[in-house]
């Protein structure tokens, strides 16, 4: 690159840099807020032209952070280092926002909570179980992921709750999965697990507060269902602009 070239790039860096630090990223275009982190993946192309050419190949900024380690790389310009850098960013938000719900009480409002929960699942491509696990004061102990896989499938164990409940010293459970690929509506075989799971817990003094099932900004939770009236859904959508 010539050193002319070199100088262009590097102002509009410190530019785009600068106007982030004054006023974070409102008013930014998708592909601007890409650009922006793709400055330290890439230090020396354009990453104006990197960002718009994943942009158009995924659609959009969420799908470029979600897409699959393989098809990043099948970008002109996108190496392992910089796909890694990419894919760091939903798990990154994600212990962001556990570790700044961790030291305060989270209150049993199924929204909130069902919020909290599609922010966990961001990112995550596969199914899998979260445990979520409280004291008895509702404050928040931790979030983990219990199993890979389906919640009704063999190896998904009551053991693996009751041994982060003996651990945590829990009062308070709640379950959540996810349908990477369809709605957040229960099964027949969901709604069997879960009874299944508030009997186990309920015999060793612990409530199940909620299973929830989570498909993208979408949640359900299958306790809070059986209080609604007929004709009434739990399902509720979320914006991240609500972050």
């Amino acid at each position: 690159m010539a050193q002319g070239e070199k100088n262009i790039h590097a102002g509009h860096r410190e530019r785009l840099k600068k106007r982030f630090l004054n006023g974070g990223l409102d008013g930014f275009e998708a592909h601007n807020v890409l650009e922006l982190l793709l400055f330290f993946g890439v230090p020396q192309q354009d990453t104006n032209i990197l960002a718009h050419r994943l942009i158009q190949r995924f659609s959009s900024l969420s799908k470029v952070l979600e897409a699959p380690y393989s098809e990043l790389l099948e970008v002109p310009g996108m190496g392992p280092h910089t796909v890694t850098l990419l894919k760091f960013i939903p798990s990154l938000s994600r212990y962001y926002l556990k570790d700044r719900s961790s030291s305060k009480a989270m209150e049993s409002g199924y929204e909130e909570i069902g919020s909290f929960l599609v922010r966990q699942y961001a990112g995550i491509e596969n199914e899998c179980v979260m445990g979520v696990f409280f004291d008895n004061g509702f404050h928040l102990q931790g979030c983990k992921v219990l199993h890979v896989g389906s919640v009704n499938s063999a190896s998904f164990t009551l053991r693996c709750i009751a041994d982060e409940v003996i651990m945590r010293k829990s009062s308070v459970v709640i379950i959540a999965h996810n349908h990477p690929h369809g709605l957040p509506l229960p099964s027949p075989d969901d709604l069997e697990t879960t009874r299944r799971i508030e009997h186990f817990l309920s015999s060793c003094g612990i409530e199940l507060a909620e299973h929830y099932i989570i498909a993208e900004h979408k949640f359900c939770g299958i306790v809070h269902a059986r209080s609604l009236p007929a004709g009434q859904t739990a399902v509720r959508e979320i914006s991240w602009d609500t972050v």
